[in-house]
């Protein structure tokens, strides 16, 4: 399971984790609070990257199980 941003800046894919349905039921209720956020840094395979408030509003954000 992972988290991918589609961003104006390209597509970021976050680090993949194993699916549980716990995993699951957080991952959506983190995405419920996006727009409360300042910034948001996602851990990817690569490291870090850190979307501002700008940038999360002009996103979508999907969680691929």
């Amino acid at each position: 399971m992972k988290i991918v941003a589609y961003t104006p800046q390209g597509i970021f894919n976050g680090s993949e984790t194993e699916y549980t349905e716990e995993g699951y039921k957080d991952a959506c209720s983190f995405l419920e609070k996006l727009p409360s956020l300042e910034y948001l840094a996602l851990g990817t395979d690569r490291g870090k990257i850190y979307i501002t408030k700008g940038m999360i509003d002009k996103s979508l954000f999907v969680i691929e199980k």
